[in-house]
């Protein structure tokens, strides 16, 4: 929808054709598969900002899109949500931390949180390394 809104509706003049290329092109990058029906080369930063983004982020749990993948973004931000609560209840509060994986409700180890943790830093690393070498391979 932000896509719609802030970059697509400024380039073309339908609110059909707007609508169409902004969802196309969103679920192409969060699905990873690369397909395109426009060059970017018209669109504004915050467009192909939330396009690297949702590349980034990639499909559902068991699907063969590329990505960090949704549940793991999601236990992320719920770990996020636990731990400020933490920090603003007392000490002697005892916390559940679960989490719904398709019809079951299940507790979160630190096994777990370790494993998705480790994950997400090695993505990540991998990818900043990765970019960083393509802005230093393309001043050369």
């Amino acid at each position: 929808m932000a896509v719609l809104i802030f970059t697509c509706q400024s380039i073309f003049p339908g609110l059909e054709k707007a609508t169409r290329v902004a969802a196309f092109e969103t679920i192409s990058a969060l699905t990873t598969t690369g397909f395109q029906t426009v060059g970017y080369g018209n669109w504004n930063d915050f467009g192909i900002f939330i396009l690297i983004l949702l590349m980034l982020i990639g499909g559902g749990t068991c699907s063969t899109a590329g990505g960090v993948k949704q549940f793991r973004v999601y236990l992320l931000y719920k770990l996020l949500v636990w731990d400020i609560a933490r920090a603003l209840l007392p000490r002697s509060v005892i916390m559940e931390r679960p989490i719904w994986e398709d019809d079951r409700r299940v507790f979160v180890d630190d096994a777990r949180v370790r494993q998705v943790g480790v994950f997400v830093s090695l993505y990540s690393a991998t990818y900043l390394l990765g970019s960083w070498s393509c802005v230093v391979a393309a001043t050369l």
